[in-house]
């Protein structure tokens, strides 16, 4: 029991001995997030009774995966030949939702629908590793009197995502005019698939997508500026 004290005895100490915060004004803010999907939002807040502000912004956010296969696929006494696997996923979306100020702390908590589309490239590609007269093994550059480049297979899928984040915030203010965010949220999607474009696959790598269910949960940092004031007021020395 004690130990637990331990533990949660710093957030209680800050929890209750943050100064008191009354936000007045509208803001507009730039976050970023660990989560991949909604990396980069632009989102606007506007001020309602009893410290509930309705947002909407927009996001985009991408996740790259790049590899070499370690199966071989086909080898000779003098080459090598690999498979390589390339996956690009990129997400643009809006959103719109509220936030709940706790009390009259910096602390806050709140839910938004995201409504996005995303778009899923795929590509096997191949090349081929040959051994030199010093018994050395050096890769062909992709495409070079290699037909199996020729037979690679290419893909781009495309989503419609409604997902519902859930967020918990802290906003800092920085002077008068700004607010530091630091946050944690989850959020939790469903992609439906609208179908593919651009599709080459002589090779039959590509099946009907699964259903999936996305679930995610990242931390945050962003700058709110307060809409109306003044960044920086220089105020004159009275004589």
């Amino acid at each position: 029991m004690l130990t637990i004290l331990k533990k949660i005895l710093p957030f209680l100490v800050l929890t209750f001995s943050v100064p008191s915060f009354s936000q007045n004004r509208n803001d507009l803010g730039y976050l970023y997030s660990t989560d991949y999907m909604i990396t980069n939002a632009l989102e606007f807040r506007h001020l309602m009774d009893n410290g509930y502000r309705f947002k909407v912004g927009g996001f985009l956010g991408s996740d790259m995966d790049y590899r070499y296969r370690e199966s071989i696929i086909s080898s000779t006494d003098t080459s090598v030949s690999f498979e390589n696997y390339f996956k690009n996923t990129a997400n643009y979306g809006i959103r719109i939702g509220l936030d709940k100020q706790m009390g009259a702390s910096i602390f806050s908590f709140g839910g938004d629908i995201n409504l996005a589309y995303r778009s899923v490239t795929q590509q096997y590609s191949y090349r081929t590793s040959f051994m030199t007269q010093d018994s050395i093994y050096l890769f062909e550059p992709f495409g070079v009197n290699n037909d199996l480049f020729y037979n690679s297979s290419y893909i781009v899928e495309q989503y419609f995502v409604p997902s519902l984040r859930l967020s918990f915030m802290m906003d800092v203010p920085l002077g008068d005019a700004f607010l530091i965010n630091f946050n944690i949220s989850t959020n939790f999607g469903l992609p439906i698939y609208m179908g593919s474009k651009t599709i080459i696959d002589p090779n039959n790598k590509f099946t009907s997508p699964p259903s999936t269910f996305d679930f995610n949960t990242g931390f945050g940092l962003g700058l709110r500026y307060i809409i109306g004031s003044t960044p920086f007021e220089f105020k004159k020395n009275k004589l």
